[in-house]
């Protein structure tokens, strides 16, 4: 995206391109930074109010034997251990990932299954034990983080290249679009209902903590359902550490070339390289995010704010700019013969699409702007 950019846009449609992934980059870790540290912290901490309807808040104790540390304190130590071990990688380059990817996909796959089947058997259980969850279909206070969650969501669009590339016969390609995306959705549907007929109102706003081995009655469980439970409960753990650096060096790379586009300086000159490209930069890649996650782990939060703002500048914003600037740069240098239609013709080839969605983009960021202020959020 960013060599689209240095050819189609001018040097303030770069500057704002590179602000934009930036910034989402930084949510991407904030939110990275967050849910490692929380997952490790409920899954790990094993206090227990008497009344095990209670629930737990972040002063009470984490470990009945350390009195001094409580929820939000051990939070803390697992933000501060993650950045200490995996952050740390910031500062190197990691190349041959292919295996890496491989892995946490076939564990990504695992997981998905897994849940939507437990979800299943927890809304069978319910409805032999004639358990009702609350469910409250319609909440118009949530509809801001709605929005930044659904655009969050766009990042099943990054495996399309993935896709498009092995093909030897393309001309069949929009039918395996339309799969793709019924399949993604289809998944999205099935998990969420499950969840929210398992669960009722009283879903955590990280889903894989629902499974957490202490929330569940452990007298009635076998080893390998104790397993399940844990493996549920670190699969963001896991998932999340392998992903961490490679955002984490994709944002110093991207501060980086900002850098040198302010400097304007050539970033392949070996002149050029000194502390603050080799450390300053990687320091300010993960001290913002470590700083955010330090002050709250409000997941909900930080997705909707990184998705209502920053993603809708790259789901919607920048790719409508690219198109449009590209096709002006197709129709000069191929004249009359752009408007050839041949089997790859977009559907979506009118100015319209382009100009709804950029509207599009501008609403939602009113929308969600206004109710957070409405709000006071």
């Amino acid at each position: 995206m960013a060599e689209m950019a240095s050819v189609f846009f001018n040097k303030t449609g770069q500057f704002f391109f590179y602000i934009a992934m930036i910034l989402y980059l930084y949510g991407d870790l904030a939110i990275y930074d967050a849910a490692v540290p929380k997952s490790l912290r409920d899954t790990t901490c094993t206090f227990q109010h008497e009344n095990k309807n209670k629930t737990l808040s972040e002063d009470d104790l984490c470990w009945s034997s350390l009195p001094s540390i409580n929820r939000m304190n051990a939070y803390r130590s697992y933000v501060l251990l993650f950045n200490f071990t995996i952050g740390i990688l910031v500062f190197y380059n990691v190349e041959k990932t292919k295996l890496l990817q491989l892995l946490t996909t076939i564990m990504r796959w695992a997981a998905f299954i897994t849940m939507i089947a437990l979800a299943i058997i927890k809304i069978k259980e319910n409805s032999e034990k004639s358990i009702n969850p609350t469910v409250n279909f319609v909440n118009v206070e949530n509809v801001p983080n709605f929005f930044g969650v659904c655009i969050y969501a766009f990042m099943c669009h990054h495996s399309l290249p993935g896709i498009i590339t092995p093909m030897r016969d393309k001309k069949n390609y929009k039918y395996v679009f339309v799969a793709v995306y019924l399949c993604v959705l289809s998944f999205y549907l099935l998990l969420s209902f499950t969840g929210v007929y398992a669960f009722g109102d009283n879903l955590d706003d990280f889903y894989t903590l629902n499974f957490l081995p202490n929330n569940q009655d452990r007298e009635k469980q076998g080893l390998s359902l104790v397993i399940i439970d844990y493996y549920l409960s670190l699969f963001p753990v896991f998932t999340i550490s392998a992903s961490f650096p490679i955002i984490g060096i994709t944002l110093r790379n991207n501060l980086k070339s900002l850098y040198f586009f302010i400097a304007k300086k050539n970033p392949n000159d070996s002149g050029n390289r000194n502390y603050f490209t080799s450390i300053g930069l990687p320091l300010i890649t993960l001290i913002p995010p470590l700083s955010i996650s330090l002050i709250t782990h409000d997941l909900q939060l930080l997705v909707g704010i990184t998705g209502s703002y920053a993603g809708v500048a790259i789901q919607y914003i920048i790719p409508s700019c690219l198109v449009y600037f590209g096709r002006k740069e197709a129709v000069r240098v191929f004249r009359k013969n752009y408007q050839f239609k041949h089997s790859f013709t977009s559907p979506f080839k009118s100015k319209f699409w382009v100009f709804f969605l950029l509207l599009w983009a501008n609403l939602s960021v009113i929308f969600v702007t206004v109710n957070h202020i409405i709000n006071k959020k």
